[in-house]
């Protein structure tokens, strides 16, 4: 919702987005204030200044790595 709110004051912003190839910037964290799990073991970050949350879920069928030294 503050994502829309953000997009809809400036919509200049938008078309900008819009005209970048690729939007490498969009993954990395801008501003980020909180981090929380969940009951469901998510991951969620707010990043403040880009107004969204990241959430990252692990893998179920992920292997820790074995490392031979």
């Amino acid at each position: 919702m503050w994502a829309q709110w953000t997009l809809a004051a400036d919509p200049e912003s938008v078309k900008a987005r819009n005209r970048v190839a690729t939007l490498e910037l969009e993954w990395r964290f801008c501003y980020p204030t909180a981090v929380e799990i969940d009951d469901k073991r998510r991951i969620i970050v707010v990043d403040q200044q880009r107004s969204r949350l990241h959430v990252y879920t692990k893998e179920k069928d992920y292997v820790e790595p074995q490392f031979n030294l």
